[in-house]
């Protein structure tokens, strides 16, 4: 992950370097449910993916992404059905 995305981006924060793309656009959506993973199932990005993490961290930021994100407890609750967990109502 961090050798593939490093090959891409260079420098810049997003996957094809310094300027948002479609790239980043089209994966985020997958990303904005994470806390859903994470209360459901324990699953998180883990600790050596530092770039992913540093992508979805500067994603979050965008003003255009505040705009239009759902709230974590959005998905958390959504998923319950779905997750098995023993915490689904």
């Amino acid at each position: 992950e961090n050798d593939g995305m490093a090959k891409l981006s260079g420098d810049g924060p997003y996957w094809l370097g310094a300027e948002i793309s479609l790239v980043d656009l089209a994966y985020y959506p997958f990303l904005e449910r994470l806390p859903a993973w994470t209360q459901h199932r324990g699953i998180d990005i883990p600790e050596d993916c530092v770039r992913l993490k540093a992508w979805y961290g500067v994603m979050q930021e965008r003003p255009s992404v505040r705009e239009i994100a759902n709230p974590p407890e959005y998905y958390i609750d959504r998923y319950k059905k779905y997750a098995g967990s023993s915490d689904a109502a």
